[in-house]
């Protein structure tokens, strides 16, 4: 046997070795509380920067103070403290800041990026206080994929910019000097989706594409699009109802409508590609000069009617394919006059009639009737309240408040759905769903900053960019 000729100094390594391990677990634990994360498992994010005192708590009840750079998982609660806020970064590019004296929890967090296409998922729990987000690319490559659950209601996100508040009697005192109610609760969009099959989608005159689901809004200037196997049903402002038929683009041109002065409004739309199934309302009642529908064929003069419209091949600027070439129109309630595009009344269809204007040929009356598989517009129940409607509040109820800067938010309870476009604001109290008509001013006043802000130049982000090394202590 060959002993080692320095027995000390074998033990002695060996016990170092002992120690340096016991060392490293300590660090590695260390490390998990401080963090509070899996070293195994992907951030969800991370703090961006914070204003007073924050805190992150893991699913395994473990805290620290929630510094820049600190990463944000699956499982963790942030809470602020008064007068303390923290901005948050996730990993899809979800920005969102969490207000003073709130407590927010990340319940789930998955998202995939690929060459392919981005998917995932994102839940959070707002237990108190209140945020303010912009939304990356989850809600965005799908409408149902993203939401904030409340004590009072759930937040559905659409893919959009907006703020959520719970308040009990406080959002008025944190409001800034002035007006308790500063804003109308103006409606900007000109229609919304009362029921959407498949992939809807919508460009905006400036060339923006977005997903659209039940209940978004559709603005002027917007051209909404249907899948081959899908299609959308549109109510609009003055109650005109549209089905937009399967593999169709429809344009909203102009609209304009003020309940109060009904006679004065517009309503131009253009059928670019496909069908249309229409049912019109306060404006085709009370200015038919005011309404019309555009194809590249001809014009439809509307006089207070319900129609069916098909715009294929050459009318929508494509190859013939079918006998059925052109433009046909079907009415089955009231009267529409297909006009050229000059203006000259080429043919006039009544109830229960159906016109063909053919490329190079004259309007004509067909036996054949259009027959679409999709459903009237006018056999849809429609809460023109939870679409449209405004009620007035003092702005100092109990309960979900929501204001929405740009997209898409629905407020969910049991009793429905209201749904929320660019620049309106909702409440519930969870029974009740109520667009206010005047906005409250803690809404639009709000001193917290935006998540897209620049830093403030909080005392941690001033620490660390001078060399200190912040500590975690238990």
């Amino acid at each position: 046997m060959i002993r080692s000729p320095f027995p000390a100094r074998s033990m002695w390594m060996g016990a170092l070795m002992a120690a340096s391990n016991r060392v490293l677990g300590l660090v590695l634990a260390l490390v998990s509380l401080c963090a509070g994360t899996s070293a195994w498992a992907a951030p969800a994010g991370s703090v961006q920067y914070t204003q007073g005192v924050a805190t992150v708590q893991n699913s395994a009840s473990q805290s620290h103070i929630a510094g820049a750079g600190a990463p944000i998982n699956q499982g963790d609660t942030i809470t602020t403290a008064p007068g303390s806020y923290a901005v948050l970064k996730l990993s899809d590019g979800t920005l969102m800041t969490v207000r003073p004296d709130s407590k927010l929890v990340v319940t789930t967090y998955d998202y995939q990026p690929s060459a392919s296409g981005s998917s995932g998922s994102m839940v959070f729990g707002l237990l108190r206080g209140g945020l303010r987000a912009i939304t990356g690319i989850i809600p965005k490559r799908d409408t149902n994929a993203a939401r904030i659950v409340t004590p009072t209601a759930t937040v559905g996100i659409r893919g959009t910019d907006f703020d959520a508040r719970l308040c009990n009697g406080d959002c008025p005192v944190q409001a800034a000097q002035g007006a308790r109610i500063s804003r109308p609760n103006a409606i900007i969009a000109s229609a919304r989706i009362l029921s959407a099959v498949g992939g809807i989608t919508a460009t905006d005159a400036q060339g923006g594409h977005r997903l659209m689901a039940t209940g978004a809004p559709v603005y002027p200037g917007d051209t909404v699009e249907t899948p081959p196997d899908g299609y959308a049903v549109l109510v609009f402002r003055d109650e005109t109802r549209m089905t937009v038929q399967p593999n169709s683009r429809m344009k909203v041109d102009d609209f304009v409508f003020d309940k109060k002065q009904p006679s004065e409004g517009r309503f131009f739309v253009s059928l670019l590609k496909g069908g249309l199934r229409a049912f019109t309302g306060v404006i085709g009642s009370t200015n038919h000069d005011n309404v019309a529908v555009r194809t590249p064929t001809a014009t439809v003069g509307i006089r207070g009617t319900g129609w069916d419209l098909q715009c294929i091949g050459t009318c929508a600027g494509e190859t013939a394919t079918a006998a059925q070439d052109g433009l046909t129109a079907t009415v089955w309630l009231g009267e529409i006059v297909l006009k050229e595009p000059g203006g000259q009344d080429i043919i006039v269809i009544a109830t229960g009639e159906t016109g063909i204007i053919r490329p190079g040929h004259h309007g004509e009356k067909s036996a054949d009737a259009l027959q679409f598989s999709t459903p009237r517009p006018d056999e849809l129940t429609v809460n023109m309240d939870l679409l449209f409607g405004e009620f007035e509040l003092s702005g100092s109820e109990t309960g979900l408040w929501v204001l929405v800067r740009d997209g898409h938010v629905s407020l969910e309870t049991a009793n429905g759905e209201l749904d929320l476009g660019r620049g309106e604001s909702g409440y519930t109290d969870g029974t009740q769903l109520l667009r206010p008509i005047l906005t409250p001013n803690f809404l639009i006043l709000d001193s917290t900053p935006l998540p897209n802000a620049k830093d403030g130049g909080n005392l941690l982000s001033l620490i660390q960019s001078q060399g200190v090394v912040a500590q975690c202590t238990p």
